[in-house]
């Protein structure tokens, strides 16, 4: 069983700096109105930085190396998952709301241990959701973390990342051709990281023959302005449903190609990214 846990910082620790530098008030502005920490800080962080927002940005990473924040992060995990457990679902989506009322093992709720460590860290925190899912045989639960430029932190319970996914798949066969579960889960699970599918797909090839005959030419160009609608729409469908992409560590095959050369069928997945933007009808 894996699970995985989003924790979203929407601000860190900004140093501050030994050297007085003019500050650019319209980025100051910017960085004020992206960030929503202080005024202060965000000048400090802009004479640190001779007013380069992009390092700025880049130095936000600094709570999620901070040792509280990765045991919150481990204990809202860990709590995540029993929930899940006691459920008795496979699978579950924790929103906002919901994990707000989770309890950890030591009776406190995960909002209570977050705005304590928001007091103690110094900086604003939020838990914006969480999945739970576990797989039974024959199914096997693959997992990749994405640290995007940042080294990739491991407790001994979690993983900290910018992107990540689980992908719930079975291997039918096995043999020396074929990739190890361990490897086909990761390598999977990377590629819904960096290409971002939206849903799963089928394994068959989609065929782009039209079995009508055009009947009259007074109909020719409307049929065929709508079947290059028709086309365009579907190219886009393909391009984001996960078994029709272009395997993205192999493009020349798809990835439904790349299942069948080992021998293995995807049956769920999901995708992580820190600070995406929420689908406000849906919990993912």
């Amino acid at each position: 069983m894996q699970h995985t846990c989003d924790v979203r910082v929407s601000i860190s620790h900004i140093h501050s700096s030994c050297c007085l530098r003019v500050v650019d008030k319209a980025l100051l502005s910017k960085l004020r109105k992206k960030t929503g920490i202080s005024f202060l800080n965000c000048k400090k962080a802009l004479e640190q930085f001779d007013n380069d927002i992009n390092k700025v940005n880049c130095e936000t990473d600094f709570v999620a190396r901070n040792k509280k924040f990765q045991k919150l992060v481990s204990v809202a995990t860990a709590a995540c998952a029993q929930h899940g457990q006691k459920s008795g679902q496979n699978k579950m989506y924790l929103d906002r709301d919901a994990l707000k009322k989770i309890i950890a093992d030591d009776g406190k709720t995960l909002n209570d241990l977050l705005a304590l460590e928001i007091g103690n860290i110094g900086e604003n925190m939020l838990l914006r959701r969480a999945v739970f899912v576990k797989v039974d045989d024959p199914l096997v639960l693959g997992s990749y973390v994405h640290s995007a430029g940042s080294p990739l932190i491991k407790d001994g319970t979690c993983q900290f990342g910018k992107y990540g996914a689980l992908v719930s798949f079975r291997q039918m066969t096995s043999s020396d051709d074929h990739l190890s579960p361990t490897m086909l889960g990761q390598q999977l699970g990377q590629h819904i990281v960096g290409m971002n599918p939206k849903s799963l797909g089928t394994m068959e090839e989609s065929d782009s023959s039209s079995d009508e005959e055009e009947t009259s030419s007074s109909d020719s160009d409307q049929s065929s302005d709508d079947s290059s609608s028709d086309e365009s729409s579907k190219e886009d469908e393909e391009e984001t449903r996960l078994l029709q992409q272009e395997f993205l560590l192999e493009p020349n095959i798809k990835v439904r190609d790349f299942l069948n050369m080992n021998s293995a069928v995807v049956e769920d997945f999901v995708r992580f990214e820190c600070g995406e933007v929420l689908n406000q009808n849906t919990n993912t």
